[in-house]
């Protein structure tokens, strides 16, 4: 399942966004060019979906016995980022 892992690698790099955004939020230092400052709030803010789209595609793939090529590490650090997501969305 390559897709997977095309996927997974790109739910790690929105989510890495997704915490930078966040911690802009709290101390309004973003970076001085306008377009990279839209492309990262783009990508920043759209890790979340794609982040339950991925952890929920491990587990079908998991019951329907396909080998997953995905590396062990990040798929439970985008599990981890998805815990995080969620308290800070919902809770914060």
């Amino acid at each position: 399942m390559r897709w997977h892992s095309f996927l997974s690698k790109l739910a790690l790099i929105c989510n890495v966004l997704f915490v930078y955004c966040w911690l802009v939020t709290k101390t309004k230092d973003f970076i001085g060019n306008a377009d990279v400052n839209s492309i990262i709030i783009i990508l920043g803010y759209s890790g979340p979906i794609l982040n339950v789209i991925v952890n929920l595609c491990w587990p079908l793939l998991f019951l329907m016995r396909k080998t997953i090529v995905t590396p062990k590490w990040l798929l439970l650090l985008n599990l981890a980022l998805l815990v995080f997501q969620i308290i800070v969305l919902l809770v914060i």
